[in-house]
């Protein structure tokens, strides 16, 4: 069977006040759906189920995991058939498909189950043992996901009571100030210099920075 490719992009802006001045930024997001595994059902004379609509395309749907964290699908380059078969598809308008496979409205788009320690949040913006009260109105995180409940900071991905963070025991950039952290630099060039100071540098705690990993967030506790 050829593959069928749809791309699913979601594109977030938001601006932020810095120095009294007003700066704008964006965040995509896209995945990729490979339409030759859907479960799509073709027939003749089609009976769907709730909330389904019989269409001759290969459908675009939404699914929940994507409704909740406020992704947007766009569907290029749709294949339609005049004499061919046809599809149940769940309507985008309003709708998306649970994990069992029905379609369902967006408002019964189940919230995600959080790992202990956390809660869904529309807004995530978890402080870290360094950085116990990041300033979210700065860094905005515009994608719904789990974050730390209150009293709690990320530690090593894990969301900890914050009476419960450890002493520093290395400091590779000496003090930061208040709401930077020591972060490594991960520069080709950078890899060559491990035990070398000049490779971490002070720079600005952000939470929602994408690509952020565990050392990171982590180079100043161990």
């Amino acid at each position: 069977m050829n593959s069928v490719w749809i791309v699913v992009v979601a594109l977030i802006g938001f601006e932020a006040n810095v120095n009294g001045q007003t700066t704008s930024s964006s965040r995509s997001t896209t995945r990729i759906l490979d339409l030759s595994t859907s479960t799509a059902r073709p027939a003749t004379n089609l009976t769907c189920g709730q909330n389904e609509i019989v269409t001759n395309c290969l459908p675009c749907e939404d699914d929940c995991e994507t409704t909740v964290r406020n992704i947007t699908t766009i569907c290029i380059g749709s294949i339609c058939f005049d004499d061919g078969p046809q599809f149940c598809e769940c309507p985008m308008n309003g709708f998306a498909r649970n994990n069992n496979g029905n379609c369902v409205p967006d408002a019964q788009c189940p919230t995600p189950t959080c790992p202990s320690g956390e809660q869904w949040s529309e807004n995530p913006c978890d402080g870290t043992c360094e950085v116990l009260q990041p300033n979210c109105t700065l860094f905005n995180c515009l994608l719904p996901d789990c974050a730390c409940k209150p009293g709690y900071v990320r530690f090593f991905d894990y969301c900890i009571p914050k009476e419960m963070c450890p002493q520093k025991k290395v400091s590779r950039c000496g003090t930061c100030e208040a709401g930077k952290i020591c972060k490594r630099h991960h520069g080709w060039f950078d890899w060559f210099f491990e035990d070398v100071g000049s490779r971490y540098s002070c720079e600005w705690y952000t939470p929602c920075e994408i690509g952020l990993g565990d050392s990171d967030r982590n180079d100043n506790w161990w």
